[in-house]
């Protein structure tokens, strides 16, 4: 009789379990409807494995503090495709840039329903709005940026750079792009005329830049692919491109990237493994982190300037589906949710 009870007891642990099981799953995983459009919330893509055309596009709402994965395929009855690597609104529009499979995805905001798919990109990786008219697309391996006009959804022409491109930042009329993968550089291209006019030279691979409130440009430089140099944190006047302040990383083993840059302008944040944040007017870098990893699998890194949220995505083994954390601007940790394969950048 005892062990028929303890097998019950077993039994009835087991199916509150699975119970248990069910509904978070289904927190993190609801039906993709209607639901997903009402309230505040940003959209963030999802990378996908490479060559796997599984890569997707997800919305986390802050009324529901639930992630709907998987919104584009559900709306629009096909996969996404291969690695989008950024998420940009324009307008009225969803710009859906998907590296891999060199085309934009532009689909209403409303409702995500595609209105047009540009085709034929090299390898493009972010999308910048540069006037009413255009947009510039970086791009891994073409050697100039793509010009997209806004209104057709086409391709209207290029900027002729010579190195290739990833992020983009508008000050006035010129565009400061970031000569990433193979690079030691920011060009800097008059957007009235589409010509480059001047180039920065730096440190291995500019990664990622923000602007800052005295209108100053901060470029985050990793080194190299393969730790060829110490990575360094540049502050750039965007006027005469001199060199303001040069914060060098202690070790070439750290590959700092994603700088992102707080809604008062005077807090950068980064990622070296852990999060990091440094203020503007410091003169080194911390070494203490700021949030700590705790061995996770930090990736992309967000600021959402409304509510002063600090937005991270953990890839995990780059496999398996990942996770979504969101913090307070003093680090405390308001929600974790699951993502899709490998979560990546984040348009808010």
């Amino acid at each position: 009789m005892k062990t028929i009870q303890l097998r019950s007891i077993s039994a009835i642990f087991k199916l509150l379990f699975l119970t248990f099981i069910i509904f978070a799953c289904e927190k993190n995983a609801p039906e993709p409807d209607d639901e997903f459009r009402s309230g505040k919330g940003f959209f963030f893509v999802n990378e996908g494995g490479f060559n796997q055309g599984n890569g997707s596009l997800s919305y986390y709402s802050y009324d529901t503090s639930v992630v709907f994965n998987k919104i584009f395929s559900e709306v629009n009855g096909r996969i996404l495709g291969d690695i989008p690597n950024s998420v940009s609104i324009i307008g009225e529009g969803v710009y859906i840039v998907v590296n891999n499979s060199g085309k934009i995805e532009v689909a209403e905001r409303e409702t995500l329903v595609t209105k047009k798919t540009i085709e034929g990109l090299n390898s493009p990786r972010r999308i910048l709005k540069v006037d009413q008219a255009k947009a510039y697309v970086s791009s891994l391996y073409s050697d100039s940026l793509i010009i997209i006009d806004i209104d057709t959804c086409m391709v209207a022409g290029s900027v002729y750079l010579g190195k290739s491109s990833e992020a983009m930042i508008l000050l006035d009329s010129r565009v400061f792009v970031a000569n990433w993968s193979g690079g030691s550089s920011v060009s800097v291209v008059d957007a009235t005329s589409d010509t480059l006019i001047a180039v920065i030279q730096l440190r291995d691979e500019p990664c990622s830049m923000q602007m800052d409130k005295n209108n100053n440009l901060w470029v985050l430089c990793s080194g190299g692919y393969m730790s060829d140099q110490y990575p360094a944190l540049y502050c750039i006047d965007p006027d005469d491109y001199s060199i303001i302040n040069e914060l060098e990383f202690a070790s070439m083993s750290d590959y700092p990237t994603e700088l992102e840059i707080s809604g008062s302008g005077d807090t950068l944040y980064y990622l070296n493994q852990n999060i990091y944040r440094v203020a503007i007017t410091d003169n080194q870098l911390p070494l203490v982190p700021f949030v700590n990893s705790f061995n996770r699998n930090l990736y992309k890194l967000g600021y959402d300037d409304d509510n002063n949220y600090i937005v991270v995505t953990d890839a995990v083994d780059y496999m398996q589906r990942g996770y979504l954390y969101i913090y307070t601007r003093s680090g405390k940790i308001l929600d974790m949710e699951n993502a899709d394969i490998i979560p990546g950048s984040m348009s808010f």
